[in-house]
């Protein structure tokens, strides 16, 4: 039965028919563990990846770290886990699964930098603010690529919350100095640094920062934010009775 049912789910599989060969792999799985199992848990964990079910897919996943014997398996197995639990909202096991990425041999590059950054987001989620800057830090160094830029702000963002203005300042120079081609995270970036003029009571200074995004910034959504905080900076005076009745 077990050997009709994996070579079903191949020839579906080669012709195109995910769908059904889906249903033969969950057969294998449902039996105790034999010589198909990896595989299809493989490609559920794959399958159910793609559709956005990541609960799902980070069940196989976990399954598979449990089995797998192959070193390749079993490093894809880990990454899979670490990514699911991060986007399921399990922020603890998702800086557990990192931590065993990082660990595992032949981890490569690109699986190093989403690791340290998805434990950085996670110690964000679960107040750990020494942790979380100490892996940006790390996430930072490691790439020039969007995870890099976006690391470097919430590094200003973090000692702007610390009330280290000077740091976050500087901070947020660096991003638009190293990250230039990142213009969503250097524009959240200065709009951060208005922030850090209006703790310094410096408003005319926060105001010219926010309308160089509202003026020069092309998307819309961080316009828009600017927009807000100039509108809190600057509230439009109230019209009095007599105003209204001229």
């Amino acid at each position: 039965m077990l050997k009709s049912y994996n070579y079903l789910s191949i020839c579906l599989e080669r012709q195109g028919e995910s769908e059904q060969a889906a249903v033969y792999y969950e057969k294998i799985v449902e039996f105790p563990e034999n010589q198909y199992t990896e595989n299809a848990l493989l490609k559920l964990a794959r399958k159910t990846f793609d559709e956005e079910n990541y609960k799902a897919s980070l069940s196989f996943y976990e399954r598979l770290s449990q089995l797998a014997e192959d070193k390749g398996m079993y490093l894809e197995a880990i990454d899979g886990s670490m990514r699911c639990a991060y986007l399921t909202k399990d922020y603890q096991k998702a800086a557990t699964m990192a931590s065993q990425l990082l660990k595992t041999e032949k981890i490569n590059e690109d699986q190093a930098v989403k690791a340290h950054y998805i434990a950085a987001k996670s110690a964000i989620e679960m107040n750990q603010t020494a942790k979380a800057e100490r892996e940006f830090s790390i996430t930072d160094k490691l790439t020039t690529g969007e995870l890099g830029a976006e690391s470097k702000y919430m590094l200003a963002l973090i000692k702007y919350r610390s009330n280290k203005l000077d740091d976050a300042e500087n901070t947020i120079y660096e991003l638009s100095e190293q990250y230039p081609s990142y213009g969503y995270w250097v524009a959240k970036g200065f709009i951060l640094l208005a922030d850090i003029y209006y703790a310094r009571d410096n408003v005319f200074q926060a105001e010219q920062t926010l309308k160089s995004i509202i003026d020069n910034y092309q998307g819309e959504d961080l316009r828009q934010e600017a927009q807000d905080k100039m509108n809190r900076l600057s509230p439009q005076p109230t019209k009095t009775e007599d105003s209204d009745e001229e």
